[in-house]
């Protein structure tokens, strides 16, 4: 069992959008998750590290120093 709280329902960005408009709930390291399985990339823990810190460097200016203070309705840009 987890005590993570559950993910909110959402419309995951497609393949070709380059931002993810951040809502309740969302944190970096399942917005990397979900782009790379939304990319057809299987997102292995591996993967989405890699890419969790590829969104912090490419998001510096909007997440600033802590990352792991995003809030709804930031705009996260996605790289590649």
């Amino acid at each position: 069992m987890s005590d993570s709280p559950p993910r909110p329902t959402r419309t995951p960005p497609t393949a070709n959008d380059d931002r993810w408009i951040v809502e309740p709930g969302d944190h970096l390291w399942h917005i990397a998750e979900e782009t790379l399985a939304d990319r057809g990339v299987e997102p292995t823990t591996r993967r989405i590290e890699r890419y969790w810190r590829r969104l912090i460097d490419a998001n510096r200016s909007v997440v600033g120093d802590n990352p792991d203070l995003i809030r709804p309705g930031m705009e996260i840009v996605l790289p590649e």
